[in-house]
């Protein structure tokens, strides 16, 4: 399933003496999951924790809320490396974890990060994975319709075009419903291993927590028929669950909007809700963009309006932090639209507010659906009809002035700062930086 390379012109490789055993290169296994281990030891600091990363994501650690870091810590003795190399008395050197896979892309990497003692960081080694999809065997009746993007690009509104549509599930009275990202999670979550000390701290009592299976790791793995239903026909099993947990909604739902065929549900979707595309593969998927400096605008005015942040934005952020922050969410936009784009659709807000029929019509056929204009005119009269409640949800006079406005609102030196830090992006969805 992986294989590894090692951090040798690494500058800080020097602070620390280490050795990963597994994986070896060329490694494969029957499960979701990857097994990690071996040993660090800090020449002048004493080790800490090791951390698994995106490696493009690991240069920007101070922006990162690293609650959501894989972290496995040495907890393993290793009488033989103690025996070559001498350490202080009660330093434990060793690591050994599995970690699930699953939610992750097709092929991916991951740093390993040593963290010392006095917080500085030493990339140790990357592990390269390509990984099969999960299949559960689950046969759906509605195919998800995923629109993805950042918030603030139009999506709300998006959402209520695709409402009006009678074969498209949408639960009208709370347009921001997401069913299936809430099972895809739970499928996520439950399906991967826990290391020992996860599994002995897992609190019984927290009826609100979910986590890792506490019972997916030794000494019960030790046995290899059971590791290989806990690693992969359980997490089938799990998802199919899933499945079927999130469609009954929309099914009950359509049949209570009085849609009494529909084809698909609809639901506001994450860049990084991999497991879902590989759950479905007849899945359709837009994305949904706008100028991403048009996107800062609109949230920095948005949050002035309410009063308080959102999207990603910490209380202590400048403006200057967070767009740099925002930049790690364009780039995860990037990588989806980037393997996605053979079998998705590319949609800009600009284009559906300029040319609103053709938009929605080019979607419809995206979709195999009823692309005729008086069906996509229907869609906007719909759902244009008490658009004054979304008054609250504007920041700008109308959608047309909302176009450009980086370059009445944003001051000299923050339309600098998302030209450089943005740059990447606006070109890969056809904007000019």
């Amino acid at each position: 399933m992986g294989q590894r390379s090692f951090h040798a012109n690494s500058p800080r490789l020097s602070e620390i003496g280490a050795l990963v055993d597994v994986p070896l290169a060329g490694t494969k296994n029957d499960v979701h999951a990857l097994d990690l281990s071996g040993w660090v030891l800090g020449r002048t600091s004493r080790v800490s924790t090791l951390e698994v990363w995106q490696p493009e994501l690991a240069p920007h650690r101070r922006l990162i809320d690293l609650s959501s870091v894989r972290r496995i810590p040495f907890s393993v003795d290793r009488p033989d490396v103690a025996a070559h190399h001498p350490t202080p008395a009660g330093i434990t050197c060793g690591f050994s974890s599995s970690l699930g896979v699953i939610g992750s892309p097709p092929e991916f990497e991951w740093l390993l990060q040593v963290i010392l003692g006095n917080g500085a960081s030493v990339p140790l080694a990357t592990v390269r994975v390509k990984r099969e999809a999960l299949r559960s065997g689950f046969e759906p009746k509605l195919q998800p319709l995923m629109l993805t993007g950042l918030g603030r690009s139009g999506s709300t509104w998006a959402m209520r075009l695709l409402a009006e549509h009678p074969q498209i599930v949408v639960q009208r009275n709370f347009a921001d419903t997401r069913v299936s990202e809430y099972w895809m999670r739970v499928a996520r979550i439950l399906s991967q291993p826990a290391s020992p000390e996860q599994s002995k701290a897992f609190p019984m009592t927290d009826v609100w927590s979910v986590r890792q299976n506490p019972f997916y790791g030794p000494p019960i793995t030790d046995d290899p028929s059971t590791h290989l239903w806990l690693g992969r026909s359980y997490p089938e099993q799990l998802a199919a669950f899933c499945q079927g947990a999130a469609e009954q909604l929309y099914l009950h739902t359509a049949h209570s909007q009085g849609q009494g065929q529909p084809r698909y549900f609809a639901e506001k979707s994450d860049p990084t809700a991999w497991l879902i595309r590989e759950l479905y593969p007849e899945l359709r998927e837009v994305f949904l963009v706008r100028d991403f400096r048009d996107l800062v605008s609109s949230i920095l005015a948005f949050d002035v309006k309410r009063g308080f942040h959102g999207f990603g934005r910490k209380p202590e952020d400048r403006d200057a932090d967070y767009i740099q922050r925002f930049g790690l969410s364009t780039m995860h936009l990037c990588t989806a639209w980037r393997h996605q784009a053979a079998r998705a659709h590319l949609l800009r807000y600009e284009d559906l507010v300029l040319n609103p029929v053709e938009s929605i019509q080019r979607v419809l056929e995206y979709l195999n659906l009823d692309a005729s204009p008086s069906v996509a005119r229907r869609m906007i009269d719909g759902a244009s009809q008490d658009s004054a409640a979304f008054m609250d949800h504007r920041t700008a006079p109308s959608a047309l002035a909302s176009i450009g406005r980086w370059r009445r609102d944003l001051p000299a030196e923050t339309q600098q700062l998302c030209q450089d830090v943005l740059a990447d992006a606006l070109r890969e969805f056809g904007y000019d930086p």
